[in-house]
């Protein structure tokens, strides 16, 4: 049996070892989830919310157990767990329990009565069945929730599939779901590609949160599966600042948004485009604030040595290219930290700027104007978040209008994932579909119409086609654009003579 080492990036030790689930053990879970599903679509989705508070209070219970484990699996300071992995997800789970009713009640559709006489409809959501949910690790609580919750919700079961690199987050995670759901709605799987490919095989809709390279493979599997997918893969996230913004709040907000969970965030912002007026202030306090960061309490380490060598890679790229490095650059300590790093690139281009970097790095592009920064920002190849900080908030709305992302925010950064209300996802090369917000509810089903009709007589486009035929839909047509006067004259006589 496989296994895998899974190590504390704070001292770069192994922590334990675990066994990758073999590929007999994820083909039962397969068919335990599809035994289940029909009587869990059953319940209705009432009755799974009942299930779901009762997962919010055994969460509560074993938060502790939670955040020790991605504490010592990502090396996050603990006041990162608490707020995205904790908190936000106690409302998450509270906000879908609440919304999901209304949300996936039938909806009944509005007819024309006189093109469809005596004909009622109605839209129904219904669970497309086995949802996979494979997430990183870089958020390994509150990236599967977002899945998670409203595919149960909305009728589906679900097999979860955490990164290796945060394996006992993810099974104590599972563990919470499977121990308060009915015997098969809920199963875990860890491993690698090939446990992935194994559970994905058994699937309705795949929920991916990963690199792009994996995800890539996966959409290829999904297509010849013929099924429903959504993609969260890699992003450049960029900072618009104007020479009118509130500097304080602005440093403050950019310096955590480039440098929380070390920068590893497809959320993080990757570019900041500063206007020339305000570069030398702005930058002077920017590295001020960031030279107070601590190591280990404010900034935790890179996931891993392949990590910390990518960082390293962009950054010698960037210098390479004439970047000026302002503060930090280079590893430091034991395990894999990286020291929070500015620097100023003379053009717009390199490894920094156009592919994300995943560390503690924050580029700096001096612009002209608004117009130049709007434009290098839509320049690259993901499109998951970007922010505008200025005083003059109109402007600011309308800067976010024409920027290429699927989140765009005024005066703030990187947090947006954290509310439930907000839909979240990219386009371009980030990839496409949603979470949170209720689009995330339609998103795991899929509607269906039904048709109920009243009618005892055959319908008007039925056989035989006729003269009689032709002179009624005529006058349709002629009552569709308007010329309601010859419908009035000659549709009752030529319904009577139909029938």
């Amino acid at each position: 049996m496989a296994s895998f080492e899974i190590r504390d990036p704070r001292t770069a030790t192994v922590i334990t070892t675990m066994q990758e689930t073999p590929v007999e053990v994820v083909d039962r879970m397969g068919a335990a989830a599809k035994a289940a599903w029909g009587s869990w679509r059953a319940l209705g989705v009432a009755e799974r919310a009942v299930y779901l508070r009762r997962i919010r209070r055994a969460f509560y219970q074993r938060r502790h157990e939670l955040i020790d484990h991605a504490c010592s699996e990502t090396g996050k300071p603990e006041a990162e767990v608490l707020t995205a992995g904790i908190l936000a997800n106690l409302d998450l789970i509270s906000y879908f329990c609440k919304i999901a009713p209304a949300e996936l009640a039938p909806q009944p559709a509005s007819i024309n009565p006189i093109n469809y006489p005596r004909k009622r409809g109605y839209t129904v959501f219904e669970p497309l069945g086995t949802v996979a949910v494979v997430s990183s690790w870089n958020y390994p609580i509150a990236l599967p929730m977002r899945a998670i919750v409203p595919a149960l919700l909305a009728g589906n079961c679900v097999l979860f599939k955490p990164s290796k690199e945060a394996a006992l987050t993810g099974q104590c995670l599972g563990e919470i779901f499977e121990e308060n759901l009915p015997a098969g709605v809920f199963a875990t799987a860890q491993g690698g590609r090939s446990v992935i490919q194994s559970v994905v095989r058994h699937a309705d809709r795949l929920q991916f949160i990963g690199s792009t390279s994996t995800g890539r493979a996966l959409a290829h599997q999904c297509a010849d599966q013929m099924i429903s997918s959504a993609w969260e893969l890699s992003g450049v996230d960029a900072a618009i600042v104007l020479p009118d913004c509130d500097l304080e709040r602005t440093v403050h907000g950019i310096v955590w948004g480039a440098f929380t969970n070390a920068g590893q965030n497809c959320a993080s912002i990757e570019r900041l485009l500063v206007h020339r007026d305000i570069a030398p202030l702005l930058l002077s306090r920017i590295v001020e604030e960031t030279l107070k960061l601590r190591l280990g309490k404010d900034v935790g380490p890179l996931r891993s040595e392949a990590q910390l060598r990518t960082v390293e890679a962009h950054v010698a790229d960037a210098v390479k290219r004439g970047a000026k490095v302002l503060c930090g650059g280079k590893r430091t300590g034991t395990g894999y930290y990286f020291e929070p790093t500015v620097f100023e690139v003379p053009k717009h281009e390199g490894l920094a700027i156009e592919e994300e970097t995943f560390g503690p790095t924050l580029p700096v592009v001096v612009v002209d104007d608004a117009d130049e920064a709007v434009r290098l920002c839509n320049s690259v190849n993901y499109g998951l978040t970007a922010g505008v900080w200025t005083r003059d908030l109109e402007a600011g709305e309308r800067l976010c209008s024409r920027l290429n992302v699927g989140v765009a925010m005024v005066n703030n950064a990187s947090f947006t994932a954290a509310m439930p209300q907000a839909p979240w996802g990219g386009v371009k090369g980030t990839g496409y579909g949603v979470t949170n917000s209720p689009h995330i509810l339609h998103e795991m089903t899929h509607p269906k119409f039904v048709l109920v009709d009243a009618n005892s007589a055959r319908e008007l486009w039925w056989y035989p086609y006729n003269e009689r035929l032709r002179e009624l839909l005529h006058a349709l047509i002629d009552a569709n654009g308007g010329k309601l006067h010859r419908m009035a004259a000659a549709v009752p006589n030529m319904l009577r003579r139909w029938e």
